[in-house]
């Protein structure tokens, strides 16, 4: 798999989050759920920018706290960043799991949602060189 470098990437849990896609978008990937407001939103700022959106469905019965922890995984096989920002969702919402597979060293309450922040391993940590 070939992995995209980015030092963040937003991931918008709000399914009325249209008006947040074109400023997160500018400077970093995002994910959003689908939803008929974000779908249309999504679709029009790729129409008028080449910005990276990607939109990510619930699953059937699914919990959201299982949800955050796919998407997380998701976004970690296609992008690698040190900070994930999570928007409509909460710190309790995301698996402590998942915290340690992707290697968070902290999170953040915020007003939107939350921020993790990882420790992301460079080729002088790894013994590279």
């Amino acid at each position: 798999m070939t992995f995209v470098e980015h030092q963040s990437v937003a991931a918008i849990f709000d399914i009325h989050a249209q008006d947040k896609f074109m400023e997160l978008a500018a400077v970093m990937p995002v994910w959003a759920i689908e939803s008929p407001d974000n779908s249309r939103a999504i679709a029009d700022a790729r129409q008028l920018h080449q910005l990276q959106l990607t939109i990510f469905f619930v699953q059937p019965g699914e919990l959201l706290i299982d949800m955050c922890s796919r998407i997380l995984l998701n976004i970690d096989e296609h992008h690698h960043c040190d900070k994930f920002y999570l928007y409509g969702i909460s710190e309790n919402d995301v698996d402590p799991f998942i915290l340690t597979e992707l290697q968070v060293r902290e999170v953040k309450r915020t007003e939107y949602g939350c921020q993790l922040i990882r420790s992301v391993c460079t080729s002088s940590e790894s013994g590279e060189s």
